[in-house]
């Protein structure tokens, strides 16, 4: 009981939110017939209960329940959930004081003159209208996304992995880890530079005070312990980051009032000197007698002075002696407006992130935009133009008391720097816990006990530390800017894929995002990256490519509900109903193929060979349990689903699934047939597997198949007791297939057919051969007859030889059966070469002489002619002379017993019952080759001669 209490107490006293898991525990605990008195809990406990259970079965709906770590942190010593659990940043701590001070750091104070003096006022004031408008519509997918469910520390990473999957994500996450960075070095940049030009050689408040010969190294120094500053308070963690960020704000607001109101007071000329670092001046207006200094003037309030800057001036840029153009103006001025994300990046340290971030964000931004808009406003009223180009801390020079607005500066450039850093090392911590890039990150997925991930921040603050030895503060910021234009655009990308995928728990409270706000964010970022440097971009964009190819091959299995899976729905579906059965044409025709199978053992090259066939048809995988439905208490396919789609993945096979449960293989089929694809994709060939007979060897004699039937489609372990199929099933199949409009083939041989091992050796020297027989053995007198079965024969033949596997190194053999002394034989081998001229398929043309098995049909006619009986009539298929059976297999096995595979065509299958063994003794006759064969019997125009 009083370890109970002492928990209750931790509850109430650090305003824990509870997890799924720790309410289930002490739900558990407070069992209804248990002997504890309700009274003696707190009843400020009882008052906060329905919330937090509010607040769990929130975090439960949007997975957050579960943790992404593999491995889970352990609870405290009482027993409750894990420290880092506790939410401690408020709207105005977490998110409004962080995003301010993002947005005005070191531009509010020290870039916005440099944007006036170089682009003119109008110009600035549509920059900044740009990059707001840019930013706002990626506000507010920030804040649909935030408002749709329970979000977690990582800020944009966290957003876009979650609606665009693991690889998307990883990549932006990565490239908004590193615009954290260059962001934070940015800042500590204009700290150093505003510590230099005040306190350095020639300083503005006091003329040398710090050492700065040569300048780029002590500004490094400088830079370095800035950054360790930060680190430290970022190690010591979010409540001293809150506090802090609380404190520099104030100390901003009232730096920025304090320089509002001295454009007012100091309304009178002063000649303001340049920079002792400034050796590309230009424009200077006079030259100050105290310093031997060139100046420029500041001159009030004067009309004059605003029509001087209204208008573009473009010059060289005296930091970096580059010349100045708008989309430079542009890459500085955004870095203003970059700290949007601020409150999303610590949103797992948030008490209420979904309320914390919209209301938040929305603030700074109207405060920001209004602080910069006067600002613009005032510097243009009173600077010259010369000064504007060439002393970016003129604001201390007609400020009441010069040092606040080094005091201003410092603050939020501090608070800023310190803001990116902690931004960065939860995007990090949210990556690495992620375990996307595995053992390379794991060491930064480690936290202390409040939660606090100190490895990410060291790592953070060396990249940082690296960074600032780009020497200007204007070079950091383009990259910084495209960076972050492309963590925006994939915010806005990832938010416009769920608007358009449309799904059911896509609704945001957030009523003013839609999908034109999110198009708008993501076309601005998109173009003006390539505006800014179509260098940089290209690096960027090439980088994000890179990491994403190397997630999607290497990073663990993980479904966070990609978008692409749910647009790919939305879009297959609309083509789907696009897809008329009624315009099919010939000339279009391609193979949709069902290929059934009895189990997933030994028919990996089966499935491989009728992959080559489909030629980008549908093609699908069937499989038939033999249960009676009623007295299972679940459905067995269910269980066996995920290892077919394992088979399919394994063998890289562009296929779907099938299964189905009936009580007779026959019927089951038909499930398969009917019901297998969707709309106009349906399959139209079938393809079975021939039954294998009594001790593997081949027979011609009808008997022996029927002991050997049941490892046709088997249903069931090897003790089931389920009936063999019988010859007459397995032939009624085939005649259902045909019935239903299919086209059959029975593959035989394929268990043992390993396609690259048969096309290892193979060249354009020695080939292999596909050989196809388009004649129909069962009736021999029928020659010439290229109908419509024997025409789908050639089809097939062809595709295969078409394949890119097959096309080089192997030959198409077409053979013509004819007699010896026929006079018509070059007509006929004529004619079968005009009609694959035609049908544009490359087949060579074989002559066969068969007139040994012939003989026993000319036989068998004779006597018939000569006793008076079925004069005129041919021989019955179904019975015919045993030689004529042994000679076609012996020309069969002469001539093909080489190739690399062999199409038959194979006859229709009775209609009478009694029939059936004598059909299927002939088609293992004809099919008994030491290669692969598949018999083939189409019923589908499938060739076409028109354009």
């Amino acid at each position: 009981m009083d370890r109970l209490r002492a928990r209750f107490r931790s509850f109430h006293n650090n305003e824990i939110m509870l997890s799924p898991s720790s309410l289930e525990s002490s739900s558990s605990q407070l069992d209804l017939g248990s002997s504890l008195d309700s009274s003696s809990l707190s009843s400020s406990v009882n008052d906060r209960l329905p919330l937090l259970q509010q607040r769990s079965l929130f975090r439960s709906l949007s997975g957050l329940a579960r943790r992404r770590s593999p491995r889970p942190e352990a609870p405290d010593a009482e027993g409750g959930p894990p420290p880092n659990l506790v939410r401690r940043l408020t709207t105005f701590s977490g998110v409004y004081a962080p995003v301010c001070l993002s947005m005005f750091s070191a531009i509010l104070f020290l870039r916005l003159g440099f944007a006036v003096g170089q682009a003119g006022f109008l110009a600035t004031l549509g920059l900044f209208a740009i990059a707001y408008l840019i930013v706002t519509c990626t506000v507010f997918s920030i804040c649909a996304i935030s408002t749709n469910g329970a979000v977690e520390g990582g800020g944009a990473y966290y957003m876009i992995s979650r609606a665009l999957g693991p690889e998307f994500g990883g990549g932006i996450g990565v490239l908004f880890f590193l615009a954290n960075i260059c962001s934070g070095a940015l800042y500590v940049s204009g700290a150093v530079e505003t510590l230099i030009n005040s306190f350095g050689k020639g300083g503005s408040l006091t003329d040398g005070g710090l050492p700065n010969e040569p300048a780029r190294w002590w500004g490094f120094f400088y830079g370095v312990v800035v950054c360790t500053f930060n680190m430290a308070v970022c190690v010591v963690g979010a409540s001293m980051f809150a506090y802090m960020s609380a404190a520099i704000l104030a100390i901003v607001s009232i730096a920025a009032f304090i320089g509002f109101i001295s454009f007012f007071i100091e309304n009178h000329a002063l000649c303001i000197d340049f920079p002792a670092n400034n050796h590309h001046y230009s424009n200077a207006s006079s030259v100050n007698n105290a310093t031997g200094l060139p100046c420029a003037y500041y001159t009030g309030i004067l009309p004059s002075t605003f029509r001087e800057n209204v208008f573009a001036h473009f010059d060289v840029d005296y930091t970096t002696g580059d010349l100045v153009n708008a989309a430079t103006v542009f890459a500085v001025l955004f870095n203003g407006v970059t700290g949007i994300m601020s409150g999303a990046n610590v949103a797992g340290e948030l008490r209420n992130p979904a309320k914390a971030i919209p209301r938040g964000t929305l603030s700074a931004l109207a405060t920001t935009a209004v602080v910069y808009g006067t600002l613009v406003l005032m510097i243009a009223l009173t600077c010259t133009n010369g000064l504007l180009k060439n002393n970016y801390t003129f604001m201390q020079a007609i400020n009441v008391w010069p040092p606040t607005i080094a005091i201003g500066v410092l603050a939020a450039t501090l608070s800023a720097a310190m803001t990116n850093l902690m931004g960065a090392s939860r995007v990090l911590l949210a990556v690495a816990r992620d375990n996307l890039f595995g053992v390379l990150l794991r060491p930064f997925e480690k936290t202390t006990a409040a939660g606090n991930p100190i490895p990410a921040v060291l790592l953070s603050f060396f990249l940082t530390v690296m960074v600032l030895l780009i020497p200007s503060l204007n070079q950091i910021a383009v990259i910084t800017s495209i960076f972050f234009l492309l963590s925006y655009f994939g915010n806005n990308l990832a938010c416009l894929a769920l608007e358009l995928a449309a799904a059911p728990n896509w609704r945001p409270k957030y009523r003013f995002f839609s999908w034109h706000t999110a198009l708008i964010g993501m076309a601005g970022c998109a173009c003006m990256m390539f505006i800014i440097s179509p260098l940089y971009t290209a690096v960027a964009f090439v980088i994000a490519m890179l990491l994403m190819l190397g997630l999607h091959l290497w990073s663990p299995d993980i479904n966070w509900g990609s978008i692409s899976q749910a647009l790919i729905f939305h879009q297959v579906r609309k083509y789907l109903l696009l897809l008329d059965i009624r315009k099919e044409h010939v000339k279009y025709w391609r193979p949709q193929m069902l290929l059934l199978v009895s189990s997933r053992d030994r028919i990996q090259h089966l499935v491989d060979f009728v992959n080559d066939l489909k030629k980008g048809g549908l093609y699908v995988l069937g499989h038939v349990k033999q249960e009676d439905f009623d007295r299972l208490d679940t459905d067995p396919t269910q269980e066996e689903y995920p290892h077919w789609l394992e088979l399919v993945d394994r063998l890289k096979v562009k296929a779907f699934v099938e299964l189905t449960v009936a009580r007779t293989i026959r019927e089951g089929i038909h499930h398969l047939v009917h019901l297998s694809g969707l709309g106009g994709m349906k399959p139209n060939t079938i393809v079975l597997g021939f039954p294998r007979l009594l001790n593997g060897t081949p027979t011609t004699s009808p008997h022996s198949l029927a002991d050997e039937l049941a490892n046709f489609l088997p249903t069931g372990p090897p003790d089931d007791t389920t009936p063999p199929l019988s010859p007459t099933d397995f032939v009624l199949i085939l005649r259902d297939c045909l019935r239903m409009r299919k086209n059959i083939c029975v593959a035989r041989n394929f268990r043992s057919f390993d396609k690259k091992d048969v096309l290892r050796h193979a060249g354009r020297r020695q080939r292999v051969n596909i050989d196809v027989w388009p004649v129909d053995l069962m009736r021999p007198q029928q020659t010439d007859s290229y109908d419509t079965p024997v025409l789908f024969l050639l089809q097939l033949a062809t595709i295969l030889h078409m394949t890119s596997s097959w096309r080089r190194k192997s030959v198409l053999r077409v053979f013509l059966c004819h007699r010896q002394h026929t006079d018509n034989v070059l007509r006929r081998i004529k004619t079968l070469n005009l009609l694959l001229n035609q049908l544009r398929i490359k087949g060579k043309v074989v002559p066969v002489i068969w007139d040994e098995a012939l003989q026993h049909i000319d036989r068998v006619s004779c006597s018939s002619y000569l006793s008076g009986q079925n004069i005129g009539q041919e021989v019955d298929p179904y019975n015919l002379p045993v030689g004529y059976l042994h000679d076609v297999q012996r020309l069969l096995r002469f001539h093909s017993q080489g190739s690399a595979l062999t199409f038959l065509c194979m006859p229709a299958p009775p209609a009478e019952a009694e029939r059936a063994e004598a059909y299927l003794s002939f088609l293992d006759c004809i099919s008994a080759l030491p290669t692969p064969a598949l018999l083939v019997h189409g019923i589908s125009i499938v060739t076409s001669t028109t354009i």
